[in-house]
């Protein structure tokens, strides 16, 4: 049985996934929290039609159908947002608040479970990413730091 060493060399592998893991989180998480933002100040589109009939004499003269396009404001981004602030907070300071990251990303993946048919799923493959970055970042992290990995 022979025990794994751990070299200089290994701990600076761990340490440079460590932060490309951590990098690629940061970023996707902006990318959510852009898009909340945007949802929250611009909103979602919605699109409306009405149809006016005109009658001259009693009887139909023609049909008029207008679209109209409006934005509204969506306020239901607010969670993606603050869920993609702890998430930021947590992997920048990750060594003692990746909690922080890890509880971010579970109200993220509530959040788009909850509005799967609506925005949410514009969120979920986003999350899906986050949650491998995430899952790298703390396997490395516990290794590097000397704890087993599946505590």
């Amino acid at each position: 049985m022979s025990m794994k060493v751990e070299t200089k060399e290994n701990y600076r592998n761990h340490d440079l996934i460590i932060k490309s893991s951590s990098i690629i989180a940061i970023a996707l998480t902006l990318i959510v929290l852009t898009f909340a933002i945007y949802l929250l100040v611009v909103g979602q589109k919605f699109v409306g039609v009405s149809e006016t009939t005109f009658f001259a004499n009693g009887e139909i003269d023609h049909s008029s159908v207008e679209e109209t396009v409006s934005y509204e404001p969506y306020p239901t981004a607010i969670f993606p947002l603050v869920s993609s602030v702890f998430l930021i907070y947590g992997v920048l300071k990750r060594r003692n608040y990746l909690i922080l990251a890890w509880a971010g990303l579970t109200f993220l993946l509530i959040f788009s479970g909850l509005f799967l048919f609506s925005s949410g799923a514009a969120f979920l493959p986003v999350a899906g990413l986050i949650l491998v970055c995430l899952t790298i970042t703390t396997i490395f992290q516990k290794k590097e730091l000397g704890q087993p990995a599946n505590t």
